[in-house]
């Protein structure tokens, strides 16, 4: 069976899509410089890093979405897409999030999500990483593809530190530093969940 959250707060046209160009907006101008370099052909180490390695696009960042219990007043062009459904709160047709049909098909991933948040809060925080796991799979590429070490040196302490890393992503698996390089270890905050298949 499927259905909307009971009274879901209620937003009018002009609202939701105000916020929704709002949100636009702000995610077209924070995305704009790897949008340029990519339609040049140009690299950026960190920010290429973060939309291929996440499998994000710039047109993921930038659509918008109400969330769960609100419903959409004048949105018809909406209630036709995948988990929305059409409801009528005080008599205005609005679209909504439909979360029974969604807990059908991506339950295994909220369950692995519930899990994952319970075992996070029941263990400290590790605070002062600074992105080592992330570091640690850049820091050695190529220039056309993600950056070398520095000849300065800067990407030495990738090399010798240990990343604690409580992420439910898989550690990196090989790690190609400088053949000098100290070994790595990676230890993890408890075990995390098994991703689940897309």
């Amino acid at each position: 069976m499927s259905g909307p959250v009971d009274a879901p707060t209620v937003l009018g046209r002009a609202a939701w899509q105000a916020a929704a160009r709002a949100h636009r907006d702000r995610a077209e101008a924070l995305t704009a410089g790897h949008r340029r370099r990519r339609s040049r052909g140009e690299r950026h180490a960190v920010e290429d890093f973060l939309f291929e390695y996440y499998s994000l696009r710039p047109g993921h960042l930038a659509r918008w979405h109400a969330g769960l219990g609100v419903a959409l007043q004048d949105a018809a062009e909406l209630a036709g897409r995948r988990f929305h459904c059409a409801v009528d709160p005080d008599g205005v047709p609005a679209a909504t999030v439909d979360p029974v049909a969604f807990a059908a098909v991506r339950g295994e991933l909220l369950r692995m999500l519930a899990v994952l948040l319970d075992r996070t809060g029941r263990v400290p925080g590790s605070f002062g990483c600074f992105g080592w796991h992330e570091w640690a799979m850049v820091y050695s590429g190529t220039p056309d593809s993600t950056p070398a070490v520095a000849p300065d040196g800067t990407g030495a302490p990738a090399g010798t530190a240990a990343c604690r890393c409580g992420s439910v992503a898989p550690a990196p698996t090989r790690w190609s530093g400088p053949p000098t390089s100290a070994a790595r270890t990676t230890t993890r905050t408890g075990s995390s969940p098994r991703r689940p298949s897309r």
